[in-house]
């Protein structure tokens, strides 16, 4: 330390040059390596114990009131499952690198993100079924305008119900025996998520509103699902649909779900909860083992 206080007062230019130096071979040494971490494997290459031919689902764990509590993970989930795609689940709580979200896949090498355009991957890529093959250019665009209702409008009603509505009881739901104490989790969740989900929920336009508004606009758009549904099994006809796979995983997670603001709204139209009973009885024999342990539940 005297040495460099001598340094310093005899030739201050020299010592800030070598500090700079030393601070920009650090700063760059960081940027590499964050930039290889963030590259990981080429594209097309497979990771360690990967098969090929094999979809790796990359998805959030399950909770307590069905397949998954995030809607475009049941949502991917039930689309693998009706279309027999080869798949293994993978749990994870690291998204997708580019899209910093979560479901996505890798398949052969190559990694995919957002349920919608994974499907579009495996159908064209893969070979897996389309479900939309038997539509017709004006169901599809009906079905697209059904979809974007579902993922666009009343997934932002039904996470404000969740995450500003319930926090403590949404905590419990996905709590299990290999998650923190629920004590931690219930800090966690309040302290540290909600207020970003709250922020992104105003950014969105759902956050502005009253709890009364939001809740109005469910009860709309939950009205029009039945009545575009109406005596049909699913949406797209006698055969489901992708749009289907988007309306279960919303219903469902509150059709399913106590405490859901929206689970009174839906059981008004039991054409809804029959649409919401027959895939889940169709896709999900397991449906009642893979929503036990967890704190909601005991």
């Amino acid at each position: 330390m005297d040495q460099l206080r001598t340094l310093w007062e005899d030739d201050p230019t020299t010592v800030l040059a070598s500090a700079a130096a030393l601070g920009v071979g650090l700063v760059a040494s960081l940027v590499l390596f964050s930039r290889k971490k963030a590259a990981g494997p080429k594209d097309g290459e497979l990771l360690p114990g990967e098969e090929r031919d094999v979809v790796y689902f990359y998805t959030f764990d399950r909770w307590a009131y069905g397949a998954n509590a995030s809607s475009p993970c049941c949502k991917l989930e039930t689309y693998l499952r009706l279309a027999k795609v080869n798949h293994k689940v993978v749990t994870t709580l690291t998204p997708h690198p580019r899209t910093k979200k979560t479901p996505y896949i890798r398949y052969n090498g190559h990694s995919v993100p957002d349920s919608n355009l994974i499907i579009d991957f495996l159908v064209k890529t893969a070979g897996a079924k389309d479900l939309d093959a038997h539509l017709s250019k004006q169901e599809k665009a009906t079905l697209l305008a059904v979809r974007i209702m579902a993922e666009e409008s009343l997934y932002f009603e039904v996470m404000h119900d969740r995450w500003m509505e319930n926090t403590d009881k949404f905590v419990e739901a996905v709590h299990n025996e290999k998650a923190p104490p629920l004590v931690v989790l219930r800090f966690v969740f309040k302290y540290l998520i909600a207020p970003n989900i709250a922020k992104a929920l105003n950014g969105q336009g759902t956050g502005r509103f009253t709890v009364e508004e939001i809740h109005e606009r469910s009860a709309a758009e939950i009205d029009a699902f039945a009545n575009i549904l109406g005596e049909k099994d699913y949406f797209g006809g006698s055969k489901p649909s992708v749009a289907d796979t988007a309306v279960f995983a919303i219903l469902s997670g509150c059709l399913y779900n106590p405490w859901s603001a929206q689970r009174p709204m839906i059981e008004k139209y039991s054409n809804l909860v029959k649409f919401c009973e027959r895939i889940k009885t169709e896709v999900y024999p397991d449906w009642d083992d893979i929503s036990t342990g967890f704190s909601a539940r005991k």
